[in-house]
């Protein structure tokens, strides 16, 4: 049994019945005064922190279209394979592919526009990645082969309804073997309207979901042209429906 079988197979029902509702779904709170506010629960009192500096954090709370997560009298699809034959890619993820070929990745990209509030848009559903564009704050992220960071995300397992499929999915992600990514060997290749840009991984770590460094990983300019992939990882709470870390691969480009 190999390390990603013994992983799922290990989990309980509860987190298999829930997870992906937060399977990926990064939300960067970025506050462009001198205050930090970083809501842990919908029903809990906000923490204000004094900072020097603005700051970002992230973290897996995602608002989603219905608190239903599945539909009754609906097809049940257990494998992105089986997704893809069946009802293809998502019309959001329009604009090019990434690929990680040493994990098997061959993902469609879309490209989701961060608004004011900064709260980072969830992929569409297990298949798809977004690649962010914070035009809002061009101090983070960037474009594929543009010289700054290029940021991405899609979710590592998924267990809730597919609208553009009208089917329920529970299964793994598109990223559930990123944290396996081996530096200075394994490859990203992202195509973005028709451009092929390559990049080699430096490193994999794993963070908190609540790290204070969140503004670092995610900065515009990190000396070069680099992408940052990030996923969930961790324990999965199935009350808040979050997962407590997240795995991130750093990659610089190669051609």
């Amino acid at each position: 049994m190999n390390p990603l079988t013994r992983w799922w197979a290990s989990q309980d029902t509860s987190r298999r019945s829930a997870i992906g509702v937060g399977g990926l779904a990064v939300v960067l709170l970025v506050v462009v005064s001198i205050f930090t506010i970083f809501r842990t629960h919908p029903h809990e009192p906000v923490v204000v922190e004094v900072a020097p500096v603005p700051t970002v954090s992230a973290t897996s709370i995602v608002t989603l279209p219905d608190p239903s997560p599945t539909d009754i009298g609906v097809p049940t699809i257990r494998s992105l394979k089986e997704l893809k034959e069946r009802f293809g890619d998502p019309s959001t993820a329009n604009r090019g592919r990434l690929r990680i070929p040493g994990l098997g990745v061959d993902a469609p990209l879309g490209v989701r526009a961060v608004p004011a509030s900064l709260q980072m848009p969830a992929p569409t559903g297990p298949s798809d990645v977004v690649l962010y564009d914070f035009a809002v704050a061009p101090q983070f992220g960037g474009l594929p082969g543009g010289g700054g960071n290029a940021v991405f995300s899609g979710h590592v397992d998924y267990s809730y309804k597919l609208p553009y499929a009208n089917a329920n999915y529970t299964g793994l992600g598109v990223f559930a073997l990123l944290r396996t990514a081996q530096p200075s060997s394994d490859q990203v290749q992202v195509t973005l309207d028709g451009r092929t840009t390559t990049y080699t991984v430096e490193w994999v770590r794993t963070l908190s979901a609540h790290s204070g460094n969140w503004g670092d990983v995610l900065a515009h300019d990190i000396g070069g042209d680099h992408i940052t992939i990030v996923t969930c990882d961790g324990a999965f709470n199935p009350a808040t429906l979050e997962y407590s870390d997240r795995t991130v691969v750093r990659a610089v480009r190669t051609n």
